[in-house]
């Protein structure tokens, strides 16, 4: 829009005033204030219907304080496997930098709604001969501008709801990679216990071998095989006990903590197999509804979409300015009336930039077929993973445990009656050792493909399993 108006002498004139007023008015209409803040509460509703648990964004407020008090009482007693992805949630600094992108988009958003700032500009010509200095102002204003701002906000709206929903996407991938680390953790705890008594069982074989070679019981050959497994059982309790320091850092991280804070501790034994797991129809359904990253592919598609039409809409038209012009002469005659100006679309038609924005289009939804595919297919890895390590727990505690517990019962009774030497009563323990050790594997196992089943379906299952039997 271009006005041009009469330099103020004796007062602004009426014309001038008006076109003032209304691009002042166009571009205030609604203030544009970035609230990076807005988003985070759906964020927090969608991580709540999720996983049960919420996040909080360090802004610098009261709050901080809270949630680092928080934080402190939990780290007090023994953390579970909620407790360690409910800490995470609330101090990793990498979820707090994710958080931030609720700023940008906002301020894109903001951006995209406003209008283009009008341009003042000013000429003063001077006559060759005696007589007044011919003057004029004129301030413009883009007239299509205001009618592609809805358009405009269109896609940036969509580009903000991408963002809480990759937002969304980054929160449950670092509560589920806590609870696999967590899960990594139990099941180390209880291996250094197995690798701890192992050792012991072949220091004492070890520390029997060695009197009975000095009494001439038993040879050389025999005390030195006792001793490589005794080298062996004790490189392998170093090795448990690297391994646990390891997974003890790792899930210190995750949770964002260090120094001082890093000396929690955590609940000794993995949990046993919950009774049942939900059926893989259902799983799949679930998922197609509740992914994230899918409905932000959604998201994207729909953005595209709209780029595309405005695109379309505003090719032959870029540029087209309306005003009104005020203008006074040397010899003192003032003229006033409207002026037009628009940009011939000649040359430059856009077609390039439509082009793009049709192949931005097929991008996307074939990205979202790829993605529903691989959704469907994650699932059901996931799922057949979970049914096998199940299998394999139920086996393990229903006929390996307990045989090998028969055998250490029936073993320690023949040596009580001095049918059996002690080393076969060691080695049936050690046996028994194994297969527990084999037994804790295989119940990790089971619940780190449960946390990758749940990351497929895009929740924990249990709020899965409540979800069906509401319905």
């Amino acid at each position: 829009m271009a006005i041009r108006a009469q330099p103020i002498v004796r007062g602004v004139p009426l014309t001038y005033r008006f076109g003032l007023v209304l691009v002042i008015a166009l571009n205030v209409s609604g203030p544009a204030t970035a609230t990076s803040r807005k988003g985070f509460d759906d964020v927090d509703q969608i991580v709540g219907q999720r996983l049960a648990q919420h996040v909080h964004w360090n802004q610098g407020t009261r709050e901080d304080a809270a949630v680092t008090k928080t934080i402190e009482e939990m780290l007090q007693h023994k953390l579970s496997a909620d407790d360690s992805v409910q800490i995470a949630l609330l101090n990793n600094p990498s979820l707090q930098a994710t958080f931030e992108s609720f700023g940008i988009a906002q301020a894109d958003l903001v951006q995209n709604g406003l209008l283009q700032n009008p341009i003042l500009s000013a000429s003063v010509r001077f006559p060759n001969r005696s007589g007044l200095t011919n003057t004029e102002f004129s301030i413009s204003e883009n007239f299509l501008d205001i009618l592609f701002r809805p358009l405009r906000r269109n896609v940036a709206a969509a580009g903000f709801e991408q963002a809480k929903l990759r937002s969304g996407e980054e929160v449950l991938n670092l509560a589920m990679a806590v609870r696999e680390a967590y899960f990594t953790l139990q099941a180390g705890q209880e291996m250094l216990t197995l690798r701890k008594a192992v050792f012991e069982a072949t220091e004492v074989a070890t520390d029997l071998a060695e009197r009975q070679q000095k009494a001439g019981n038993i040879g050389a050959l025999d005390l030195a095989m006792q001793k490589g497994i005794y080298h062996q059982a004790n490189l392998d309790l170093k090795r448990a006990n690297s391994a646990l320091l390891a997974d003890r850092e790792r899930l210190n991280r995750l949770m964002g903590l260090w120094g001082d804070k890093g000396h929690w501790e955590i609940t000794e034994a993995l949990p046993e197999l919950p009774k049942s797991d939900p059926k893989f129809e259902e799983l799949t359904s679930v998922a197609l509804a509740q992914r994230l990253d899918l409905t932000a592919a959604k998201q994207e598609t729909q953005r595209a979409t709209r780029s595309l039409t405005l695109t379309k809409y505003g090719r032959y038209s870029t540029g087209l300015n309306i005003g009104v012009d005020t203008e006074k002469d040397v010899d003192g005659t003032r003229v006033t009336g409207p002026i037009l100006a628009f940009e011939l679309p000649v040359f430059d038609r856009k077609q390039g930039t439509t082009g793009r924005a049709q192949s931005l289009l097929r991008q996307s939804e074939r990205r979202l077929a790829s993605l529903e595919a691989d959704v469907r297919s994650q699932v059901r890895l996931a799922y057949d993973r979970l049914v096998a390590a199940r299998e394999i727990v139920e086996y393990s505690k229903a006929n390996i445990l307990p045989l090998q517990e028969g055998i250490v019962a029936l073993s320690q009774q023949h040596y009580n009656f001095m049918l059996l030497g002690v080393y076969q009563l060691i080695q049936a323990r050690q046996n028994q050792i194994t297969a527990q050790r084999d037994y804790i594997e295989a119940l990790r196992d089971y619940w780190i493909a449960r946390t990758d089943l749940e990351q497929a379906v895009g929740g924990r299952l249990v709020i899965v399993e409540e979800h069906h039997d509401g319905k």
